[in-house]
């Protein structure tokens, strides 16, 4: 009856953001069980998970099925970096085009890359993220495989096809790979990621190295046109591999589900239809500010700009050196997030506020240096923070905002995402723009994202203290006794 009576208080109270980390989900009247962190694994938990439905609520977290989505996100994120460099460095393309043009449709396929997540989300609750993942593949193929029939006449059609058609497709292939991650995994989350996007960086070291070596073969250069075509045949593999992605079920809570515990006053793990819950969560509102300040800044600066535009000052072996520095700092992030305990928004943005106000600062300074070694330091870290900060970001959203909302809001933040690749590269044209020198443009993008990143992590020092303030009784308890 206590209980009961719990409930009942709880749903006549307004809120200020909760996490699914600190609820009691009563199963039946004789079973509630206790969950201070839904990412902590006991053995008696895991027995539990053995012996119930694999659903959305209750993940697989491991196991022959669960690693076998790994290797098909695995693939499909290969395919999907595979496109995106094909469009970026395809030979010849830039010129049939115009570089101009090609930059532009570069940076419109950057942005529908994200901005697919949204009817993704969509389509998955409605018929499942296999049947995304498909319509992904197949999407992005066509596209490039249309525009390489297209005569260079038509380039109007060529960049729609390239940037819109594909881009769609692509944020498709991107949206499956990471629901599948997060839906299917509750401890591992985060490892998964990283496994994930190995792919990705693979692709990028492959095509890193063919740049180079076209400049000593000329007989590896391939025509725009038969790239695009050829690029099918992996896709059409891709689409086979995603024929095997299981929809994890959504599951709705029991009748008696929401018992308040220590300090969150919202709901969450809501029944699957039914978002009003996440609708009134002012913590969510405040995730994808912040997410967007940080998003929008890291997207500016590119590392090997403090080289390539300072060229005098370094020798070819450093140069060289340079390109490799976002590899070097995805390893080290990798390790870095090994060794990660999982946390919740309250905890991370406590460590990743006075993280990126630090990095901002060392973004807008580290401009007058020249010396190599601080140079790859600086992008070693700055690469190595962008990495742990989006990886903590899309880990937290199961247990943060509920279980069942995770396609609501991983819709959301691609959406988000998109707008932070189309503006960025709109923001760094017009920043560029207030320099006359051409080796000096640079500076301006790089003081533009070292304040946007300061303000993200003072934001996220704002966000903390509103959660240590609202959220927290034992805070108001000890307050009001003073």
């Amino acid at each position: 009856m206590d209980a009961l009576k719990l409930v009942s208080t709880i749903g006549n109270n307004s809120s200020f953001g909760q996490s699914a980390s600190d609820i009691i989900h009563v199963e039946d009247e004789e079973d509630i069980h206790v969950t201070t962190s839904s990412r902590i694994s006991s053995p008696d938990d895991q027995k539990k998970r053995r012996g119930k439905k694999i659903s959305v609520l209750h993940p697989p977290d491991g196991g022959i099925p669960a690693w076998k989505m790994v290797g098909v996100c695995f693939f499909l994120n290969f395919c999907k970096e595979f496109i995106r460099n094909i469009i970026l460095h395809s030979d010849g393309f830039s010129d049939e085009v115009g570089k101009e043009l090609a930059q532009d449709i570069y940076n419109v396929y950057s942005g529908f890359s994200k901005f697919g997540g949204v009817f993704a989300a969509v389509i998955s609750i409605r018929y499942g993220y296999g049947m995304v993942g498909i319509i992904g593949c197949i999407t992005a193929a066509s596209g490039l495989l249309l525009a390489s029939l297209c005569t260079t006449s038509l380039r109007g059609l060529i960049a729609l096809l390239v940037s819109c058609v594909s881009g769609i497709g692509s944020g498709f292939m991107e949206y499956a790979i990471l629901v599948v991650v997060l839906e299917y995994f509750s401890t591992k989350r985060v490892k998964v990621i990283i496994i994930v996007n190995i792919a990705a960086t693979a692709v990028n070291v492959i095509f890193s190295v063919l740049l180079e070596l076209k400049n000593h073969f000329p007989e590896l250069v391939l025509p725009w046109s038969l790239t695009f075509r050829y690029q099918a045949i992996g896709m059409a593999i891709a689409v086979i591999a995603s024929g095997f992605i299981r929809t994890l079920e959504l599951e709705p809570e029991p009748d008696i589900k929401k018992i308040y515990r220590h300090h969150h006053l919202q709901y969450s793990d809501f029944s699957p239809k039914d978002w009003n819950g996440l609708v009134k969560d002012l913590t969510f509102y405040l995730y994808i500010v912040f997410f967007l300040l940080y998003d929008f800044a890291e997207h500016l600066p590119d590392i090997r700009d403090l080289t390539e535009n300072q060229k005098w000052a370094f020798d070819s072996d450093q140069l060289m050196t340079a390109k490799f520095v976002p590899y070097m700092g995805f390893a080290c992030a990798s390790l870095v997030m090994c060794a990660w305990k999982n946390q919740t928004l309250s905890n991370i943005l406590a460590v990743l506020g006075p993280i990126n106000f630090i990095a901002g600062l060392a973004t807008c300074v580290i401009l007058p240096y020249t010396d190599f070694g601080l140079i790859v330091f600086y992008g070693i870290i700055f690469v190595v923070a962008k990495h742990c900060i989006l990886w903590m970001m899309l880990d937290v959203i199961p247990d943060e905002f509920g279980r069942n909302n995770t396609r609501v809001c991983l819709g959301i933040v691609c959406f988000v995402a998109g707008v932070c690749e189309m503006g960025s590269a709109y923001a760094k044209e017009s920043a560029e723009d207030y320099i006359e020198e051409e080796t000096e443009k640079f500076k301006a993008v790089f003081i533009l994202s070292g304040a946007l990143i300061m303000a993200s992590g003072l934001f996220g020092i704002f966000i903390r203290c509103l959660i240590v303030l609202y959220k927290d009784p034992e805070y108001r308890r000890r307050n009001g006794e003073c």
